[in-house]
């Protein structure tokens, strides 16, 4: 999941939490909060999912849940952590994924900015685009959190699967 961190006029490391987003998503996946179906067909197709053991990323980082699941739910389809690991059930298991490169904006976020994030598993590789949805009242000196839309593109030799998500980034 994407993630970034910035530093504060005080000298606080904040990190930014991302939302899920509808860009680039099917509609038929933003209306129904469900995966896309494949674009290869049934052969290989890929199925994401909640993800069953997400106890290593609680500390901080990004939390994915799908548009009709609540925060309170805690059914997460991506879960990242500020040292570039992240996990995504896919075809009904817990992968792990590791961050291969990202693209963001400099300096603190704004609602609107755009930023990617590439991970790898093996042959299995995701993209997660995320959009500032909401930031911190500037005041609140303990809100650390950046909240996202975001779209996760997964791909896996012929197969691929373009999930709309939201969520937040943050400690």
């Amino acid at each position: 999941m994407g993630y970034r961190g910035y530093v504060t006029a005080n000298g606080q490391l904040k990190a930014i939490v991302l939302l899920g987003a509808w860009l680039s998503a099917p509609p038929n996946a933003a209306l129904r909060g469900q995966p896309a179906p494949s674009r290869s067909g049934t052969r290989g197709a890929l199925t994401v999912g909640i993800v069953k053991d997400g106890s290593r990323f609680h500390e901080g980082g990004c939390e994915l849940l799908l548009p009709t699941d609540t925060y309170r739910s805690e059914r997460y389809v991506f879960l990242s952590d500020f040292d570039g690991r992240a996990v995504m059930n896919i075809n009904g298991h817990d992968t792990k994924l590791t961050l291969v490169r990202s693209k963001e904006p400099e300096g603190e976020p704004t609602k609107g900015d755009r930023s990617s994030y590439w991970y790898s598993a093996g042959a299995v590789e995701v993209r997660v685009d995320y959009v500032v949805s909401d930031v911190c009242p500037p005041d609140d000196e303990s809100c650390e959190v950046v909240y996202y839309t975001a779209t996760i593109h997964v791909a896996s030799r012929a197969s691929k699967q373009v999930v709309a998500v939201y969520g937040l980034c943050g400690t």
